[in-house]
């Protein structure tokens, strides 16, 4: 609305609502952290396993958003997300440079110089005589098997898993660590925790346990879905060196990501909360081995047994599927 000393009334009920806000410190609409843990292991302090690095990191954050000025009855928004994270180094030259015949053996791998001509001197003045070319080093067996026994050079595994979770219709404030009262929405809410338990197995479900303890309003005009997501992805590589001048990279990697999204709100005929219009979805990849099937061929008929065991083991999977789901009634038609 306007602000204007001309209208006194409407100016001094506008100054003293400012003054109030003021020494109330205003009105939060919005407050979030962030935590963050790391963790690097001590095998570097112990002779057999000072050839391996690994380190881990743990980060949560929390966010509350107010609910629009003019729509209380909708409630607020929370959400928080996790991310754990190990990361390692296998450094196997070290491990094999434990050994003094293997280190020996790398050393000599590093050096590879080649030495100049050499000329032997003469007496007099006469010109150099040169030296005898040299017939070339033997062949030692033990050294070559011992170095393609070290084919394996470094290694890396890297591993992620990203967690998060969305609740909107939340009825409680926020002020010291984000929590109303030291209760709502719980300290392991603002800390990260999940659903679900590392190896993504559904454990709890919060806004269940936000219902029961009366956090949550009681209005089924709530428009924005209740949302549980996860991302784990695993990364591996190894640098591998039969001899000297080769190297070949070898490299795995597998990811799955899923999604849960309900409406949870209140339902007036029932008088209950309810999660209306579940839905889960995701996506997953992973790196495999083609060579048993990448040079099969078609028969007569241009049929590919390959292509043919794919469909056989569609029903598999899919019988797999619906043991884990307690609503399937799956039954296999021959």
């Amino acid at each position: 609305g306007r602000v204007s000393p001309r209208y006194e009334d409407e100016y001094q009920l506008w100054k003293d609502s400012v003054m109030a806000s003021i020494r109330g410190f205003g009105e939060v609409t919005r407050y979030d952290h962030t935590i963050g843990l790391t963790y690097t292991l001590p095998l570097d302090k112990l002779p057999l396993t000072d050839w391996i690095t690994a380190n881990t990191a743990y980060t949560a954050g929390y966010q509350w958003d107010r609910a629009p000025f003019t729509q209380d009855t909708l409630g607020h928004t929370i959400q928080n997300s996790q991310n754990i994270s190990l990361n390692g180094q296998l450094n196997f030259v070290g491990l094999y440079n434990k050994s003094k015949y293997l280190k020996k053996i790398n050393d000599k791998a590093k050096g590879g110089r080649t030495n100049k001509p050499a000329t032997t001197p003469a007496k007099g003045g006469a010109t150099p005589a040169p030296t005898p070319p040299s017939t070339g080093s033997k062949i030692n067996v033990l050294e070559g098997l011992a170095r393609v026994l070290m084919t394996i050079r470094t290694g890396t595994i890297t591993y992620s898993q990203n967690s998060g979770m969305l609740l909107p219709g939340y009825d409680r404030r926020t002020n010291i660590l984000g929590m109303d009262d030291f209760v709502a929405p719980g300290f392991g809410f603002i800390t990260g925790q999940q659903n679900h338990d590392l190896s993504g197995n559904i454990q709890r479900d919060f806004a269940r346990t936000a219902a029961g303890n009366d956090w949550l309003v009681q209005t089924p005009s709530i428009f924005n879905s209740y949302t549980n997501t996860r991302t784990e992805t695993m990364n591996a590589r190894l640098s591998l060196e039969p001899f000297r001048g080769m190297r070949v990279e070898l490299s795995a990697n597998r990811a799955i990501s899923e999604n849960r999204r309900s409406f949870f709100r209140w339902n007036s005929t029932l008088q209950e909360y309810v999660n209306d219009s579940p839905n889960e979805f995701g996506n997953f990849s992973v790196s495999i081995l083609t060579w048993k099937t990448a040079f099969a061929q078609d028969d007569d008929n241009f049929v590919n047994e390959v292509f043919q065991q794919l469909l056989e083991n569609r029903s598999v999977i899919s019988a797999r599927l619906s043991a884990t789901n307690e609503n399937s009634e799956f039954e296999l038609i021959p």
